[in-house]
């Protein structure tokens, strides 16, 4: 495994340790015996980074795999002692941090880190859309953008792929919105393939077309 630590960005209803062994080819039995974080009520505290720089003293002959739940919820204390036992075990275990808001992480730890975006954090909720008004009524938390975040280009070139083969099943059952948005698509792929184009902006301006496209379409009919 991967001695840099991961940031593993992905949907709010997968489990992180499916998500990192799918992202990453790794059998599930490597976590057996893994070091969990989860928020204690609402927040990753202080003292949990301290509890855990202590339990990894202990057992600082064996190496041990970290993984962090929901680690956007972690206090700036928190996040900021991160960092420091990132600096000072590095090479020595093994972190994922897995979070559903890349952004909401502190520069110096996501600079230390890799990140890695599961495809399916932009594709899982379009699949669940039945209706063009199940994504009207995503709008609010869509023009957010917060769990649209896909910092490499690569994860974009594969989010719009798979994109691109699920629209589709949407234009094949006669939505005209979803022609006007796999177009884009395509269009928002190649640029990315030519580097012609950031992969952040790439998403937001898809999601924000799209749903334009939808606008329009339903006021028509």
């Amino acid at each position: 495994m991967d001695d840099i630590p991961l940031i593993i960005s992905h949907n709010p209803d997968d489990d992180c340790i499916e998500i990192i062994c799918k992202l990453l080819h790794l059998d599930k039995s490597l976590f057996a015996h893994a070091v969990k974080i989860r928020p204690q009520t609402s927040r990753i505290t202080l003292d949990q980074i301290r509890e855990l720089k202590t339990s990894l003293y202990v057992t600082r002959s064996k190496k041990q795999i970290v993984i962090f739940e929901r680690f956007e919820t972690a206090t700036l204390e928190a996040q900021n002692a991160m960092l420091k036992l990132l600096e000072d075990t590095l090479g020595n275990n093994t972190y994922y941090l897995c979070t559903t808001e890349v952004y909401s992480i502190i520069d110096t730890i996501r600079s230390r880190c890799r990140v890695v975006t599961s495809p399916t954090s932009c594709i899982d909720s379009f699949k669940k859309l039945t209706s063009i008004d199940d994504l009207l009524n995503l709008k609010i938390n869509a023009l957010s953008l917060k769990n649209y975040q896909i910092p490499k280009r690569d994860d974009a070139v594969l989010t719009f792929r798979n994109l691109i083969e699920e629209l589709k099943r949407y234009y094949v059952s006669g939505s005209l919105w979803s022609v006007k948005s796999a177009r884009l698509a395509v269009q928002l792929y190649s640029l990315l393939l030519k580097n012609n184009i950031n992969p952040q902006l790439a998403i937001d301006h898809w999601i924000i077309s799209t749903l334009k496209f939808i606008d329009k379409d339903t006021v028509k009919s």
